[in-house]
């Protein structure tokens, strides 16, 4: 390794030769390298709350939890739902 170090320190030509080296192999791979702006992604959990403010556990369940549950049960590959009710708040 400090042979290679000491090459470099000697020969500045070399050095910099070998960074543009890199930097060009690196531009033209960049290519190849496979991208994507919005890739395909699966969720096994969703979470949704919403707030109801000056609300009992039973008012919340029946304005929204119900209300959301149904909403819910009617999407594909739902396989499970669980909720809680409290004060202000269903999640």
């Amino acid at each position: 390794m400090r042979k290679i170090l000491k090459v470099f320190a000697e020969n500045h030509i070399l050095a910099n030769f070998t960074v543009v080296l890199v930097i060009a192999f690196a531009f033209y791979l960049w290519g190849d390298i496979p991208k994507e702006e919005m890739p395909e992604t699966t969720a096994d959990v969703v979470f949704v709350s919403a707030q109801y403010t000056g609300g009992t556990p039973e008012e919340i369940e029946y304005f929204l939890t119900k209300k959301i549950e149904e909403a819910v049960r009617g999407i594909e590959g739902i396989d499970e739902i669980n909720s809680t009710s409290s004060n202000n708040i269903v999640s």
